[in-house]
């Protein structure tokens, strides 16, 4: 038996020494009814949760400033074609996702995510007016006094 070689670097696991594993191995069996749904959904759901959001850049890159994104595009990435090539199952799953949108014609799909203003815009008030005077004239007005904050 060989001592191994101290000096080789080790490496990294990324899709393409996973694609070389996957080719090492029989094919996984096809999916089909309801596990291949729920498959789908699970990754379609990762896709858009908002820790994935945060760090994919290129699906961010395929969104509008409405943050629609084509279903094409989802189409296309690996993982769900490995599922599925079936556009219609496809979209009818993301129909079924709590953190998708489709719109009507199912071309087109967003994430399911609030987005929150956090930004009051004032007018008619001088720059110069104390950030004390207009605590107190927000917290007077009867739907939003309760939620002014410091």
């Amino acid at each position: 038996m060989s001592s191994p070689d101290v000096h080789s670097t080790p490496q990294p696991q990324n899709d393409s020494a996973e694609q070389l594993s996957a080719e090492s191995q029989p094919p996984a069996p096809k999916l089909e009814g309801e596990a291949l749904e729920n498959a789908l959904r699970q990754q379609l759901e990762f896709y858009f949760s908002k820790q994935n959001l945060q760090q994919d850049t290129y699906l961010i890159s395929q969104m509008n400033a409405q943050k629609w994104v084509s279903v094409e595009v989802i189409a296309n990435f690996r993982k769900v074609k490995s599922l599925t090539e079936d556009r219609d199952l496809l979209v009818r799953v993301m129909r079924t996702c709590k953190n998708l949108v489709v719109d009507e014609t199912g071309s087109v799909v967003r994430p399911n995510i609030k987005m929150e203003r956090t930004t009051l815009i004032l007018r008619d008030i001088p720059s110069s007016t104390p950030p004390e005077e207009i605590k107190q004239i927000l917290s007077t007005h009867e739907k939003y006094g309760d939620k002014v904050v410091s």
